[in-house]
């Protein structure tokens, strides 16, 4: 191997590893908005046991019993796995509950509180309980 080829292998490891180091510093300084995440993305950054609470507290202004919000709450993950920047290319879904976009009514899909809000409007109207599309996403896969 030449000396030239050498040269330029070690300055491409280099240089690799420089932005390997730099993206590890973002994600120790700022986790959140680490690997490109917008401002807004940050700000409405949820974590998965943060969408279980939201989900549950939403549950409750709905009135829904126990056994309700934790058919929410399990829809939610088999839906997603409680995480609201889950998305589903072949299918158009984004959120926690797998929404289409066009029912977010214009508000950021990733806010976890709007598609939890959405997703119980669209539960209701279908289904009238949590209950009932957790049965429905047993059976058929989705709800």
């Amino acid at each position: 191997m030449s000396d030239d080829t050498r040269a330029s292998l070690l300055w491409g490891i280099a240089v690799a590893a420089f932005i390997v180091a730099c993206g590890l510093a973002a994600l120790a300084l700022h986790p959140d908005t680490a690997f490109g995440m917008t401002y807004h993305q940050a700000r409405y950054h949820t974590s998965q046991a943060k969408a279980r609470s939201l989900i549950r507290a939403e549950a409750r202004t709905w009135h829904y019993g126990y056994a309700n919000r934790e058919a929410l709450v399990k829809l939610a993950y088999r839906e997603s796995r409680w995480h609201p920047w889950s998305r589903s290319s072949m299918h158009g879904c984004w959120g926690t509950f797998q929404l289409r976009y066009t029912m977010c009514l214009g508000r950021p899909w990733w806010d976890a509180t709007w598609n939890t809000h959405r997703a119980i409007v669209y539960i209701r109207h279908r289904y009238h309980t949590p209950i009932r599309a957790l049965a429905h996403s047993y059976r058929y896969g989705w709800y």
